[in-house]
């Protein structure tokens, strides 16, 4: 890009020429590209980013402005004059990123046409609103089923409120973080952030991540809801296989001292073939195992799996192996020529250590001659 408007300026070509050219208008500053005589108007429709670049009176310009606005919200930020008050040029500017409210006057982020505008981009938009409509219930909610992160924006007494806390982990199970602790504990509002997210179930309180019911529920819709209950759960025989017939996955956030017993992981490799691959090492390549396994359920799925599963991991080991060869000889490689050098070597650490030897004991018997004599 630099190489083609250095081309550009030395065939002295209009400069309403090289601003229309998708060029980036920090660019053109950094090259101090003479920008007299341009046609703003025609630029900044060629270019929207040019317009940052327009003299005062260009971007006080209402349809100008409402221009570079349809094609970016954000160049609200470089409107100026009468048009910054424009309701009509910030609500266009929102409409297409809601992020451009914090440019508007502040008259205008009381708007709340303006600023449902701005929600329906993005719920975060809610921190440049003004304190009035911030404390409207309506503008909350809006807010908070576009992004339940919003829940992080709201003062103390906000985030206790219930029907905030539900919309908001809904909306995202992870919004559960920011709600009051009070909230934390109530089951309802759990349970909705752990079918959003179960990453959520972490914060909630501690009785209810041993509720049963409600872990069950999170397993069903994703398996990986175990890792965030109680250990007591994780290490529940009855509660794991109840769960791995409803989500194998689920399996792997079990206790390991469950999958590395061979007659519980043997149970579930009766109910799911998959189970093996969420068995400890030990078990996983145990020839001896896959035997046992195939003895208490002879079933042709099992037999094909188990045999898929054996040749899949002879191939692992087989790449493995041929992956280290290269590498065992680069190794050999580095000795030998560090061998061939080690003479020198030798002599150097030699001779540094006789000249240690030798700063040592003049220091000891305090000969300075001696200690300015050494090497």
């Amino acid at each position: 890009v630099i190489a083609r408007t250095r081309q550009l300026v030395s065939e002295r070509r209009h400069a309403s020429d090289i601003v229309a050219r998708q060029i980036h208008p920090a660019l053109l500053q950094a090259m101090k590209v003479n920008l007299d005589g341009v046609d703003w108007g025609d630029v900044v429709k060629r270019n929207h980013q040019s317009f940052r670049l327009a003299p005062y009176s260009y971007r006080s310009d209402r349809n100008l402005a409402l221009h570079a606005v349809k094609k970016d919200g954000m160049n609200l930020q470089f409107v100026m004059g009468k048009a910054l008050d424009d309701r009509e040029v910030v609500l266009e500017a929102v409409r297409c990123n809601g992020n451009a409210l914090r440019f508007a006057d502040m008259d205008l982020q009381n708007d709340r046409e303006i600023v449902f505008a701005a929600l329906l981009t993005d719920g975060m938009v809610l921190q440049y609103c003004s304190r009035k409509l911030r404390d409207d219930p309506a503008v909350v909610i809006a807010a908070l089923r576009r992004n339940g992160l919003a829940l992080s924006l709201l003062d103390r007494s906000s985030c206790s409120n219930r029907d905030f806390a539900l919309a908001a982990v809904k909306q995202n199970g992870m919004a559960l973080m920011y709600a009051d602790s009070k909230l934390k504990q109530d089951r309802e509002i759990v349970r909705a952030a752990v079918l959003s997210d179960p990453r959520a179930l972490q914060f909630a309180h501690q009785y209810l991540r041993e509720d049963r019911e409600l872990v069950m529920d999170g397993i069903s819709n994703n398996g990986t809801t175990l890792r965030f209950a109680a250990e007591k759960l994780q290490s529940d025989r009855g509660f794991v296989l109840q769960a791995m017939e409803k989500n194998v996955w689920s399996l792997s956030s079990a206790a390991m001292g469950l999958r590395s017993d061979r007659s519980f992981m043997l149970e579930c490799m009766q109910r799911n073939n998959m189970a093996l691959e969420f068995a400890s090492d030990d078990i996983k390549m145990d020839p001896s195992f896959h035997a046992a396994a195939l003895k208490k359920n002879n079933s042709r799925l099992l037999t094909n799996y188990i045999k898929g599963f054996q040749a899949t991991t002879r191939r692992r080991s087989d790449y493995m192996t041929s992956t280290q060869r290269p590498r065992e000889s680069a190794v050999q490689w580095r000795l030998k020529e560090a061998t061939s050098t080690a003479g020198f070597s030798k002599q150097r650490t030699v001779n540094r250590s006789a000249s240690l030897t030798a700063v040592g004991g003049a220091i000891l018997t305090g000969n300075h001659e001696q200690r300015r004599s050494c090497p």
